[in-house]
C-alpha cells in the first residue's frame, strides 16, 4: 500500500459524484484523501473523521504526515481549528504513543518553522478553548492534554502589540487563557511534561518565543513551583556547555519577560526559585552566569515603578546566590549611584532595602577598589557602609548566625586587606595534618600558641566567624605594611618559615636539655646523625614498599660521592631536626648541570617546600584563548632546560670559571606528604616596573602526578600521585589589588568556599569554573601514593606524630585541657552575648554605633540609615 503524503491527499479532486462511489469502495487511499478534505476544507468534518476511524492509517500516513500538516496549518482552508487539532490526534495515534504530537511538534515548532510564518492569533486560541470547554467531556485526558501542548506552542508564536492601547485591549483575551490553564485538572505527570515543553521552547536558540509561552506555567500551581523545579533539574539531560547555555537563556529570557511585560504568572517566583534550586544542587557556574549576564538589566529595572516590588526579589536572589560577587558587582557598579539618586528623587519605597542590599554585597568583595568608591562615598554620606549594615543587624537582635545564616564552617573576620592572610591561614587549617600538629602539640612560642588557639576555634567555636587580630599581628612580617593587599604566595612561604624557625629552635631547646641530661646518649645519637649523612623522615607506619625506598634513598646518600659526577653539593646534609613544617610539606629536589664546553657535571641537592609553575613562553601568533593544565605546567617546570647566551640565561661552570652555555634540570628525589604549587600568574614588566597578570586558562587536575627519582646514582623512578584539596584564588587584574578567597576540599563529597568571613559549601565544578580575573594561585595537593616520606632529617626525629598520620580533623575530646577550657568559655560568652544582644534595642546602643564608625562624634548619622525592613531580614543570606 502506498504511502500518501499531506499534498497528495490535498490534490486529490472529487466531484459530487464521486463522494458516495469511494465510499463505498475499498480503495482505502482515495477515502483516505477524501476524509482529510472533508475535514480541513468543509463543515463536513465529522463525517471525514468518521471515515478515518474506519480505516488502518499505519498503512496510509507518511512519516512526515503530522509535520507537514503543522507547518502548513496557516495556509491550509481550515474549516475550524479544533477539527484540525482532532486530526491530529487521530493521526498521532497511529504510533500508539501519547508522546506522538510532541514528538513531531517540537522540532516543528523549536527548529522548522521559518521566521514569516503566520500562526494563531489570540482570537482563534481563544475559539479552540472555548470549543475545548463545550466539547471537553468527548476528550479523554490524554487527547485534552495534547491539545494543550499544541495550544503552548502556538502561544509561543503569538507576538504582543508594543503599542500601549492594543496591549489593554487583549489584556482580557490573555487573563481568560491563563484561566483556562489554571482551571485544568492534571496529573503530576502531566504538569512535568509540559515543564520540560516550555522548556525546550524557552531555550530554543533557533527562535526567541513571545511571553505568551510564560502562561503555560500556570499550569503548575504556586505551591508546587519548588519541587517541580527540583524534580526538572535531576531528570534533565545534561549534555555539557549546550545544556548550561541552554539554562542560563531560559533564565535570560524570564527577566526580560518580568521586566517588559505584565503577564499573569508569578515570574518573579519562578525567577528566585529556579536560582535557588541551581545553587542547591551545585550548579554554581550557571548561577554566575545568570547574574553576570541579568544584574543590570534587574537593576536598571528598579527605574520603572511597575516593576519595582517583582524586581527586589530577583536582584536580591542574583547577588546572594552567586559565587564570584565581584564579577557580577563590576557590571552593575557604574549605575548604581546614578540609579540610587533617581530614586531618592522618586521616594522609592525600596531604596532602603535596595541600599543595604548593595552593601551586603560590598561586604563580600574588596570594596577598597576604584571602581567602588563613587558607590562607597554615596553610601558613607547616608552612613549607610557595609560594616555600620553588618553591626545594625546585630543590635536589630539578629544573630551572628542569623545574619551570616549559619556558615557552613567558622570564617576570619577581614581586618582590613588581611584577605590575603585569611585564605592562607584557612587553606592551612584545610591541611588535617598540619591541622591536627598544631592542635595536638605543646606550642610555646606566642606565634604558634595563638595560631593554635585560632584554629581550635575555629574548629569548635559556635560563633560563625573569628577575629584573627593576635595572631595577625604575631605571624604578619615585618615588611608586610598593615592595611595594605599583599602577595598570599609571599605570606604564605614566610609563614612556613617563621613556623619552621620556632620549631627548630624548641628541638635544639630540647636537644640541649637533653644533652644536659644524658651526656653519653646525646653524643651517641649526633654521631649517628653524622654518620648516616642525611636519614630520611619517616611516618611510624610504612608498607613494604616504602622500608625499601627508604633503604634505597639513604644509600644513595651515603654514597653519593661515588656517583660520575664533578660536583653534588648537598644542601640537606646539615638538617639534623626535622621540623613538623617540613615533615608535612617538605620534600627534597635535585638539580642537575651539564657545561657543554667541558662536559663538567654538578648537582645540587635541596629541600623545597612549594613549587613555583611558571607558564611557557608564547608568542604573539598563539592563540591567546590557549588552556593549559596543572600536569602540564608540572612537566614544562621539570623539563631539560637550555642555558644559552640567546636566552641570556648562560651557566657559571665552576670548572671554567666563566659564563657557558649548559643544560639544567630539576628532578625530586624525595616527594612531601603535601605538595602545594603556585601558579605564576604574575610577570614582571621591566619596563614599567610592575607586575601584571596573565589572565590564561588553566585546567585545574583533581589528581596529578610527579616523577620521583629513586636516588642520585641510578635513573630508576617512580610516579607518585596527588589529589588536590585546596585553592586560593586571586579575584582582580593586579598583583596590587584584588582579592583573595579560598576553596577547599574536606572530604570527596564537601567543599567549602572560606571567603574572609563568608564560609558556604562548594565544589570542584565551582574551581574548574571560575571565569577570568579569578584564578587559582596556589594549590594544595595530597599525597596519595606510599612514597618515601617528605624529606631529610635526624632519625629520632624521622616520624611525624601519630597523630598527624590520621587524615582527619582532631575531635574535641583529643585536644589538651587547656584548650577544651579556652573552646568553653568562647562557647559560654557567644551565648551570653546573643541574650545580651536579644534585649537589647537599638535606641539604647545608639552612641556606641557612631563612636564605632564616625570620626567626628559631633555628626549625628541620622535615622534614615537605620530604617531596616524587618520584612526582608528573612535569608539576608544564601551565600
Amino acid at each position: 500500500m502506498i504511502k500518501i503524503k499531506l499534498d497528495q491527499a490535498l490534490n486529490e479532486k472529487f466531484t459530487e459524484e464521486d463522494l458516495l462511489s469511494t465510499i463505498q469502495s475499498n480503495n482505502s487511499e482515495k477515502k483516505f484523501a477524501l476524509a482529510i478534505q472533508l475535514i480541513l476544507k468543509t463543515d463536513k468534518a465529522e463525517f471525514g473523521l468518521h471515515i478515518l476511524n474506519g480505516l488502518d492509517l499505519s498503512e496510509l500516513i507518511d512519516e512526515n504526515f503530522i509535520e507537514d500538516l503543522i507547518v502548513n496549518s496557516s495556509v491550509l482552508p481550515l474549516s475550524s481549528p479544533f477539527n484540525f487539532l482532532k486530526l491530529i490526534l487521530i493521526v498521532s495515534e497511529v504510533n500508539s504513543n501519547n508522546m506522538a504530537i510532541q514528538k513531531h511538534l517540537l522540532p516543528q515548532a523549536v527548529q522548522n518553522k521559518q521566521e514569516n510564518k503566520e500562526h494563531f492569533n489570540i482570537n482563534s486560541l481563544l475559539k479552540i478553548i472555548e470549543q475545548i470547554d463545550q466539547q471537553s467531556h468527548k476528550l479523554t485526558p490524554e487527547q485534552m492534554v495534547d491539545i494543550c501542548t499544541v495550544i503552548i506552542i502556538e502561544l509561543s508564536n503569538v507576538p504582543l502589540p508594543r503599542d500601549a492601547i492594543q496591549l489593554s485591549i487583549i489584556k482580557a483575551d490573555v487573563l481568560k487563557i491563563g484561566d483556562f490553564f489554571l482551571k485544568l485538572t492534571l496529573a503530576n505527570d502531566d504538569r512535568m511534561r509540559f515543564l520540560e515543553l516550555i522548556y525546550s521552547l524557552l531555550s530554543s536558540p533557533i527562535k526567541e518565543p513571545t511571553a505568551l509561552l510564560s502562561l503555560g506555567l500556570l499550569v503548575i500551581p504556586n505551591e508546587m513551583i519548588k519541587t517541580a523545579l527540583e524534580c526538572f533539574f535531576s531528570s534533565i539531560q545534561w549534555s555539557g556547555k549546550k545544556t548550561k547555555e541552554s539554562i542560563v537563556t531560559t533564565m535570560g529570557r524570564l527577566i526580560y519577560w518580568l521586566r517588559t511585560s505584565q503577564m499573569p504568572v508569578p515570574l518573579d517566583d519562578w525567577i528566585v526559585k529556579t536560582i535557588i534550586v541551581l545553587n542547591s544542587t551545585g550548579m554554581h557556574e550557571i548561577v554566575n552566569e545568570v547574574a553576570k549576564k541579568n544584574i543590570l538589566p534587574a537593576f536598571l529595572a528598579f527605574l520603572v515603578p511597575i516593576f519595582q516590588s517583582k524586581m527586589y526579589a530577583v536582584v536580591q536572589a542574583l547577588l546572594e546566590n552567586c559565587q564570584n560577587q565581584q564579577e557580577v558587582m563590576d557590571q552593575v557598579a557604574p549605575r548604581i549611584v546614578n540609579v540610587f539618586k533617581q530614586l531618592e528623587n522618586t521616594n522609592c519605597v525600596f531604596l532602603d532595602s535596595l541600599m543595604e542590599l548593595i552593601c551586603d554585597a560590598l561586604g563580600l568583595i574588596n570594596n577598597e577598589l576604584p571602581q567602588y568608591k563613587e558607590i562607597m562615598d554615596f553610601l558613607e554620606l547616608r552612613n549607610r557602609t557595609p560594616a555600620k549594615v553588618i553591626m545594625k543587624k546585630k543590635l536589630n537582635g539578629q544573630t551572628c548566625s542569623e545574619y551570616l545564616l549559619n556558615n557552613a564552617r567558622v570564617g576570619l573576620l577581614n581586618l582590613g586587606n588581611t584577605c590575603y592572610l585569611n585564605s592562607i591561614l584557612q587553606a592551612l587549617f584545610m591541611t588535617k595534618q598540619f591541622c591536627r600538629e598544631i592542635l595536638t602539640t605543646q606550642r610555646n612560642d606566642n606565634a604558634s600558641f595563638e595560631l593554635q588557639k585560632l584554629f581550635a576555634l575555629m574548629l569548635c567555636s559556635p560563633r560563625p566567624e573569628q577575629n584573627p587580630r593576635i595572631v595577625v599581628n604575631l605571624i604578619r612580617p615585618d615588611d608586610f605594611i598593615a592595611g595594605i593587599q599583599h602577595d598570599s604566595s609571599e605570606f604564605l612561604c614566610s609563614l612556613l618559615d617563621r613556623l619552621h624557625e620556632l620549631e627548630k629552635k624548641k628541638i635544639k631547646d630540647d636537644e640541649e636539655e637533653d644533652w644536659d641530661n644524658d651526656d653519653e646518649s646525646i653524643s651517641n645519637k649526633k654521631i649517628t646523625s653524622v654518620a648516616s649523612g642525611a636519614s630520611i623522615a619517616k611516618s611510624t607506619t610504612m608498607d613494604c614498599e616504602e622500608a625499601n625506598n627508604e633503604e634505597e634513598s639513604s644509600e644513595a646518600n651515603n654514597e653519593h660521592m661515588k656517583e660520575p659526577v664533578d660536583k653534588i653539593i648537598d644542601n640537606t646534609a646539615n638538617n639534623f631536626s626535622l621540623t613538623y613544617v617540613q615533615k608535612i610539606f617538605g620534600g627534597k629536589i635535585c638539580t642537575r648541570y651539564l657545561c657543554k664546553t667541558c662536559n663538567s657535571n654538578s648537582i645540587n641537592v635541596d629541600l623545597f617546600r612549594d613549587l613555583q609553575l611558571s607558564f611557557p613562553e608564547r608568542s604573539q601568533d598563539e592563540n591567546c584563548d590557549m588552556q593549559y593544565n596543572v600536569q602540564q605546567l608540572l612537566e614544562y617546570y621539570f623539563s631539560t632546560e637550555e642555558l644559552s647566551l640567546i636566552g641570556n640565561n648562560q651557566y657559571h661552570c665552576d670548572n671554567c670559571k666563566i659564563l657557558c652555555n649548559g643544560v639544567r634540570c630539576t628532578e625530586i628525589l624525595e616527594p612531601p606528604r603535601n605538595l602545594i604549587l603556585t601558579l605564576k600568574h604574575f610577570r614582571y614588566d621591566s619596563r614599567h616596573h610592575t607586575r601584571s597578570k596573565l589572565l590564561y586558562k588553566v585546567f585545574h587536575d583533581e589528581h596529578i602526578s610527579v616523577t620521583v627519582k629513586s636516588s642520585l646514582k641510578t635513573n630508576c623512578t617512580r610516579n607518585v600521585d596527588y589529589k588536590l584539596y585546596a585553592a586560593v584564588i586571586h579575584c582582580g587584574n593586579s598583583l596590587d589589588n584584588g582579592h583573595y578567597y579560598t576553596i577547599a576540599r574536606e572530604n570527596d563529597s564537601k567543599w567549602f568556599k572560606f571567603n574572609d568571613s563568608f564560609v558556604t559549601k562548594s565544589s570542584l565544578d565551582e574551581l574548574r569554573g571560575l571565569i577570568s580575573p579569578n584564578t587559582p594561585y596556589i594549590l594544595f595537593y595530597q599525597r596519595l601514593s606510599t612514597a618515601s616520606a617528605s624529606a631529610t632529617a635526624h632519625s629520632e626525629s624521622a616520624s611525624v606524630s601519630s597523630s598527624s598520620n590520621v587524615d582527619t580533623f582532631p575531635d574535641y575530646q583529643e585536644l589538651s585541657m587547656f584548650l577544651k577550657d579556652y573552646i568553653d568559655d568562647d562557647k559560654n560568652k557567644y551565648e551570653n552575648d546573643m541574650i545580651l544582644q536579644k534585649s537589647m534595642s537599638y535606641e539604647k546602643v545608639h552612641p556606641t554605633i557612631k563612636n564605632n564608625f564616625d570620626n567626628n562624634d559631633n555628626n549625628d548619622p541620622g535615622t534614615g540609615s537605620f530604617n531596616f525592613d524587618q520584612s526582608f531580614a528573612q535569608n539576608r543570606y544564601i551565600f
